[in-house]
Formats: C-alpha cells, structure tokens, sequence
C-alpha cells in the first residue's frame, strides 16, 4: 500500500488540453492506404496520444485493493479520467461514476508498479485507464520507448492477452498514454468485444507480458455495464441507397448509450462483385453539431461506427450524410471522397 501512495506523491499532472487539427494530404494518403489493405478496426482521439491498433488489446488488473475507490478515482495519480480519454473532460465525475467500475488495485514487479484504474463496458467495448510507473526515468515519452532502458526487455506489450469468462478474447482495439512525468505515465486501452452482454458481470482474466519478461503482470477481476445497459436504446432505420458503380448500402439501426452511439448498416459488392468505395456516414445530432468518430469495421456486410458523445444528454433526433472513399489506388486525391447529400437520412431516436 505505500508504494501506491509514494507513486501519487511523485506525480506531476499534466492538464494541457490539445485541440483536433485537420488530417493532411499525407494523413488522408495513410487513411487511403489502411482502407485499401482492408484495416477494419481503428480508434482515434482529440488528446495529444500515442495511438495503436491491433488484435488481443487487453485490459490491465491487479492485485492489492485500495478501500475507497470513489476517492480514488478522483487522486490526481490517474491524469484522465475514462471521461476524459473519451472526450467528456466536461462530464460531471459523480454522474460517470455510476457507469465506471473503479477498481484501484496494484502490481509490482522489477521493472515497475502497475495500477488498474478505472474500467467501463459499453456497446461492444471494454475502457481502462492503468498508470504506470518505472523503476527508472524513462528518457521517451513514446509509449513504444517506456521500456527500451530495461536490460531484459525490449518494450511493455500494448496488446496483452486477455480472456472473458474463461474464452480468449481475439478482437481489435486502440491504445494511448500520457506523461506525468519521467517515469510514469497514464496508459488507455479499448477492447473491442463485439455481441458482449452488458447486463451481467464477467470475469476478465488478464496477462501483460512476453518472451522476455520473467515475472509479468497478471491480473484477475470482475466488471459490468449493467448501470448503461439499462439506460442503452435502439432505433430501427432500414433505408437502402446504391452507389453508381451498384454497391449496396443498407442502413439498418442505431443503438445510443450515455456515451456513445453506434450506426448498425451493411455494405454489399457491386454486381461485379468488386467493392471499390468504403462508405461511411457524418453524424449530426438536433443542434447540427457533428459526432466525433473513435472507431469503425466498414467494408463488410456487417459495418459498424462508432461516435462519442460529447456530453451525457440524450441525442433526440440525428442526421445522418453518407459519403464514400475511392480505395482503388492511383485515384486523384480530389477524387477519393465523395458526399452522397442526396442519400441523407434524418430519423428522431427512441428514448
């Protein structure tokens, strides 16, 4: 327990916020790129984050119980909150708090201390914060540098293996830190658990390691989304468009919880059998303000998106502009995204 508590009164918070600037030319390439290699899963973040994708991205546990977690979670320690990692730095803590699990439990090894945070299941998705703490200052901040200085590990996995009642989990998800200070920083993980239900608990068994580590982190604990499943909703759209080369869309429902919204819709090839557009949507909400995409799985028969909302409010009504991205490659940079106005769908959301 003292060293926990040692790890708080090293730390150095850093508050600076960081605003969302443009993609560039050479962004949009990469985004072209990742598409045409069929990449289905990505995340992404307005704070200034390491961020990563890949498959197994696990959640962090631990071991030693600190005895008042709504405290906790408020100890200056974690940096940003679950909250704040989803764009609700505004959010009212005691309000999120019913959505969280507050956990607050520590491991320790040679290398460093380890500590769970905060998790959250929502809408197919698993959230955690952990902080980590090394045994020595770190001269990177990159999270891929955390660990280059210790003598028998190359780096911390971001992507750990993790199972759920007692299946291995192999999914896709996203990954971030920020710097407190020199050797400890504030470590995101997003799980994607597709079909999860939220409404029970579920045991989570977690193993951050590899090859090199002799003595990992392994951690067991219990979460649930019961308090968002009960407040979740779904709304039945069932609209179709085609592309002009006959690709098919079918627009099939949106599901909205306190901090998210989800657009369910299906992509069918054309006649030809090619797909060569990927077809999202912009989302507006009654005030016409635009939803800020953190994932997708598009190409697919099954696609999805995901948006964060940017307060806990209800969104009441939303509209939806579909537009796709020319994955074919030589195509003009003028030429790879293309706004279908005309397929605009606007439906008033189920409370």
């Amino acid at each position: 327990m003292s060293e926990l508590f040692k790890l708080f009164n090293r730390a150095k918070v850093q508050t600076e916020e960081y605003d969302e600037t443009p993609l560039s030319d050479i962004e949009i390439a990469r985004i072209k790129k990742r598409l045409h290699s069929k990449l289905k899963t990505q995340t992404s973040k307005k704070k200034k984050l390491t961020i990563l994708s890949g498959v197994g991205v696990a959640m962090l546990a631990a071991t030693i119980a600190i005895s008042s977690p709504n405290a906790l979670a408020k100890l200056p320690i974690i940096g940003s909150f679950i909250e704040q990692y989803m764009n609700h730095p505004a959010v009212n803590d005691e309000m999120y708090t019913t959505y969280k699990n507050i956990i607050g439990q520590t491991k320790e090894n040679k290398y460093g201390t380890l500590t769970l945070n905060e998790v959250m299941l929502d809408q197919g998705e698993l959230f955690i914060t952990t902080t980590y703490h090394s045994n020595k200052p770190v001269p990177n901040s990159e999270y891929l540098q955390v660990n280059k200085h210790l003598p028998d590990t190359d780096y911390l996995p971001l992507f750990p293996e993790i199972e759920l009642d007692g299946k291995e989990v192999e999914s896709g998800g996203g990954a971030g830190n920020n710097k407190i200070d020199d050797q400890t920083f504030v470590i995101y993980s997003q799980i994607s658990i597709p079909n999860i239900e939220l409404s029970k608990p579920h045991e989570i068994q977690f193993s951050f390691k590899n090859d090199k580590i002799s003595d990992p982190w392994e951690f067991n604990f219990i979460a649930t989304g019961e308090a968002i499943a009960a407040k979740t909703t779904e709304t039945m759209i069932n609209q179709s468009f085609s592309l002009p080369n006959g690709q098919k869309v079918v627009v099939e429902k949106i599901t909205q919880s306190p901090v998210s919204l989800i657009l369910y819709y299906h992509m069918f090839p054309a006649p030809d059998k090619t797909m060569d557009y990927d077809v999202q949507f912009r989302l507006y909400d009654q005030n016409n303000n635009q939803l800020g995409q953190s994932a997708f799985k598009t190409m697919l028969e099954n696609s999805t998106l995901r948006f964060q909302k940017e307060n806990m409010e209800p969104i009441t009504n939303i509209t939806l502009v579909p537009h796709s991205i020319n994955v074919k490659s030589g195509v003009p940079h003028k030429d790879v995204v293309k706004v279908f106005h005309e397929y605009t769908i606007t439906t008033q959301l189920n409370k």
